[in-house]
């Protein structure tokens, strides 16, 4: 996970509390088992179900851990790449439930958990 303060979930933090890691303990992400909050600067496994997501997202994009050195491949790299605030929501400009990317509150379960089958691909 990353504590840096370069880091956009960082910057999302700075108005949004503390949301965004598991660096401070179980209180800072709520404590619902296993999250209440989704964690973000953390790396996505590259190990179960995450190993499957390898083509980078618009849905549900990640972060690079240096964007300085790493091409925009159009590939997503388990084990590297990172879950960020902006994986899941859109920063202040969205149509659906609590900025989410995709309408997670939709009447079909698919659509619903449309954006969360890309990292989670057990769900599929």
């Amino acid at each position: 996970s990353s504590s840096s303060a370069d880091t956009v979930s960082y910057l999302c933090a700075q108005c949004h509390g503390k949301y965004h890691t598991w660096t401070g303990g179980a209180s800072e992400v709520g404590t619902a088992s296993p999250w209440l909050r989704h964690p973000t600067d953390i790396v996505l496994k590259s190990t179960g179900e995450y190993l499957a997501y390898t083509t980078y997202s618009m849905t549900a994009p990640v972060a690079r851990p240096d964007p300085d050195t790493v091409a925009n491949t159009g590939i997503v790299t388990p084990g590297t790449d990172i879950v960020m605030c902006l994986s899941c929501h859109r920063a202040h400009a969205s149509p659906y439930y609590k900025m989410i990317r995709w309408d997670y509150k939709s009447s079909t379960l698919s659509t619903a958990i449309s954006g969360c089958n890309v990292c989670h691909t057990s769900k599929n």
